[in-house]
């Protein structure tokens, strides 16, 4: 594609990493994760309009500090967009909530150094969310939920005998459809989007989360057996953990069902 317009979508990449070095410190762009990057590029494409105005003044000589081959240099605050804002701390918060999940699974030392590490730059971020009006104890609440509806279904194994089991994968992926949905949403709301776009927002997000769920549990099939760890999909499809290999069956119901998703975040959008 054209220089410009690959400036413009390394824009979400870069102003988001450098979002939140700005915003939390260096050491927080090491959480930098693909998920909030693809909600900065949605809504810095929403508040840029026909005009791409704002996608134009974020790339400018003048912002050269969110440009990509000048990784240290930072951005003053006042000078990250408030989509960058919002994307950089819907990053962070959902870094803690991965995190959490870990220390559920695997209690190890390296999990608990970085929740100590990362401990400031995840109360920053909430406390900015919570400005914001984010639902950050609904969030909390899914997330709980999560872990309970996890420990649950390893601990009772449905005994359907389905390559894979949709209605209790559907219950598993609901908490992460939920939050993300919860973020999109009211991103939107916050940047000014009209309702009929935030619900818009609201429905892409749920999909987009379903679609990271079931995308991760599938390809830590294998590195979650490895540290016996959850996961959904080896879960879902009542295999034990002496399964090395998923069997196709399984792989082809999980990569429909992401299939679906795609389909209707392309609607969405």
């Amino acid at each position: 594609m054209p220089k410009a317009e690959r400036d413009l979508r390394r824009l979400a990449y870069c102003g988001t990493c450098k979002s939140l070095g700005t915003l939390f410190g260096q050491k927080s762009r090491f959480l930098l994760n693909h998920d909030p990057v693809f909600l900065a590029e949605l809504l810095l494409a929403l508040a840029a309009g026909p005009e791409r105005a704002s996608l134009d003044r974020a790339v400018s000589p003048s912002a050269s500090a969110f440009r990509s081959y000048h990784c240290l240099a930072l951005p003053q605050v006042d000078e990250i967009p408030l989509e960058l804002k919002i994307a950089a701390s819907v990053n962070v918060v959902l870094a803690e909530f991965k995190l959490h999940d870990k220390l559920v699974d695997a209690p190890g030392l390296q999990w608990r150094i970085a929740d100590k590490v990362f401990s400031g730059c995840f109360s920053g971020a909430a406390r900015e969310l919570e400005k914001l009006d984010f639902p950050m104890p609904e969030a909390f609440e899914w997330l709980a939920r999560q872990v309970q509806r996890e420990s649950a279904a390893e601990s009772s194994p449905s005994g359907q005998m389905l390559p894979l089991d949709l209605s209790l994968l559907s219950s598993l992926a609901e908490p992460t459809e939920m939050i993300t949905a919860l973020f999109f949403s009211r991103a939107g709301i916050v940047c000014g989007c009209a309702d009929e776009t935030a619900v818009l927002l609201y429905e892409l997000g749920c999909q987009f989360g379903r679609l990271v769920y079931v995308l991760d549990a599938l390809e830590d099939f294998e590195q979650d057996r490895r540290k016996r760890e959850f996961n959904a999909v080896r879960t879902c499809a009542g295999l034990s953990l002496e399964v090395a290999v998923l069997p196709d069956s399984a792989r082809s119901a999980a990569v429909a069902e992401l299939a679906g998703c795609l389909e209707r975040i392309v609607d969405c959008l």
